[in-house]
């Protein structure tokens, strides 16, 4: 079986810019993006991708992560959890 796969296309053309390998797979991922990074998070898992090219710049396991609570300041990034923890990372 293939692993999945992370992919970047061009929103004026389809053209592919570029893909990389995911490892595993989650049953679900919600994506949020700003200027420089976009952000997939599942329910054990957040990790972030240069939007360029897709390198990544930060993982980190989670622990029963609300995906839909993500949200970002200028500088931080914040996860809320079904175990009423929130967690804030650096951006």
């Amino acid at each position: 079986m293939t692993p999945p796969a992370r992919f970047s296309l061009d929103a004026s053309t389809g053209d592919l810019l570029w893909n990389t390998s995911c490892g595993e797979s989650v049953g679900w991922t919600w994506i949020a993006a700003t200027n420089q990074d976009v952000y997939l998070c599942g329910p054990d898992r957040l990790l972030a991708m240069v939007v360029e090219g897709g390198t990544p710049t930060m993982e980190r396991e989670l622990r029963d992560v609300l995906p839909g609570t993500i949200s970002f300041s200028h500088e931080h990034i914040l996860a809320g959890t079904l175990s009423n923890k929130v967690y804030c990372y650096g951006e």
